[in-house]
């Protein structure tokens, strides 16, 4: 018969051990989880600062070309409707624009641009505005950016959405 008793005065000391190894276990665990979310909390404004550095390079060269530029997503932030630049002519929204400073090949696909075509239809019928006279467009720092379902759809004179490369 096995003597539980001899067992437990052998091991008796483990318990203690085991119990402050999952505590330890416990206390790291919720230190990896601070340290991933404040990485990606300094990631995120890192990458909000790189993005609207980008849109005022662009809305920059949309003003040397003649155009008065709302800086709707700097802003607005994450509530610009998916519009970034808002460039005006003559009193008249001619250019609704998303800026993208993706480096990473093929990052941008089909979905995005229609997600683009389907935020600036909504302005402009939201603000009335003529849909033959408003002009949408991507900017993004190359072409590259771009996989294959993006520049068909950027093609489709349906969504007459183009691209400009700065």
């Amino acid at each position: 018969m096995i003597d539980f008793g001899t067992i437990f005065s052998q091991i008796w000391y483990l318990i203690p051990l085991l119990i402050l190894v999952s505590i330890m276990k416990i206390f790291f665990n919720k230190l990896d989880k601070k340290i991933k979310k404040e990485k990606y909390k300094k990631f995120m404004e890192e990458n909000k600062t790189k993005g609207d550095e980008y849109e005022v390079k662009s809305g920059r060269f949309f003003e040397d070309k003649g155009y008065v530029v709302d800086y709707n997503g700097i802003i607005n932030d994450r509530k610009d409707g998916g519009i970034d630049l808002i460039c005006k002519k003559d009193n008249e929204i001619k250019l609704l624009i998303q800026c993208k400073n993706y480096s990473k090949e093929e990052s941008i696909n089909h979905e995005m641009i229609k997600v683009f075509h389907s935020n600036a239809t909504k302005y402009m019928d939201s603000n009335e505005l003529d849909r033959s006279k408003v002009e949408l467009k991507y900017v993004v720092p190359n072409v590259n950016v771009f996989d294959s379902s993006a520049l068909k759809v950027l093609r489709d004179k349906y969504y007459r959405c183009r691209y400009e490369v700065m």
